[in-house]
């Protein structure tokens, strides 16, 4: 990967996950907030589905000179931390044609040339927010793209891949209706290169993955439409990155 690509990529890593628990768009918390360890209102249950007891222990009487039972003095661990983890995907490849284990794959080398790279980052936070970086590097110049997350691995041909990922699947296919169609339903990733082939595209939604995940983010040859019996079009499918979102 280049160096400019790890820098972006540490960035928003930073930014994105945060090591105070929060993201872009949310307010910084102000000094003295309470630490995350202890619960707030609307702070995750532990593994029961109860809140954290924290109930101090007992009070003992303790005769002068005797040293507290262990039982009288909590450690950190008897504490429960609610749990904050949020998911992550992580790819950096490079395009080429297609082979079985490839995790880049050109189909339209003369468009999207074998050689450039890809770097895609994900984090799908616990509060329910997905956020997915796709970096690309040695493509066409000064070229428009389509990008989307999309249901399936790559395959040996564009379609192998499926259609978009949408948070709520419209029940009609191909799916073309505005209303399921939209960067706030799917992830859309759409780019245009600079002078030099390069670009990146960051898009958040307000979903997060349960128990489907996608498998891939597609470029197409166009930037998506969004009008009614073409939203979500793109043009050709130029190539695919298997992603383990």
């Amino acid at each position: 990967m280049r160096p400019n690509a790890i820098v972006a990529l540490l960035a928003t890593t930073a930014v994105t996950l945060g090591v105070s628990g929060w993201a872009p768009g949310e307010p910084s918390p102000p000094s003295g907030t309470t630490p995350a360890t202890v619960p707030t209102p609307g702070a995750p249950l532990d593994e029961d589905n109860a809140p954290p007891d924290l109930t101090p222990a007992p009070e003992q009487n303790i005769a002068p000179g005797q040293n507290p039972s262990p039982a009288a003095t909590p450690t950190a661990s008897a504490v429960p931390t609610p749990s904050r983890v949020a998911q992550v995907a992580f790819t950096s490849a490079t395009f080429e044609k297609y082979q079985r284990n490839a995790d880049a794959i050109t189909y339209k080398p003369e468009l999207l040339p074998a050689g450039a790279d890809a770097t895609v980052l994900s984090t799908s936070r616990p509060e329910g927010r997905t956020t997915v970086l796709l970096t690309v590097q040695g493509l066409r110049p000064g070229q428009k793209y389509g990008a989307h997350v999309h249901e399936k691995s790559c395959g040996p041909r564009g379609e192998d891949a499926g259609p978009h990922f949408q948070n709520v699947p419209d029940p009609k296919q191909p799916s073309v209706n505005p209303a399921y169609a939209n960067p706030r339903n799917e992830i859309w990733l759409d780019f245009t290169t600079d002078k030099a082939g390069n670009a990146t595209a960051v898009s958040t939604v307000p979903w997060r993955f349960t128990d489907r995940h996608p498998r891939s983010i597609v470029v197409h040859s166009q930037h998506t439409q969004t009008h009614a019996g073409h939203a979500g079009a793109a043009g050709e499918r130029l190539g695919c990155v298997n992603v383990d979102f």
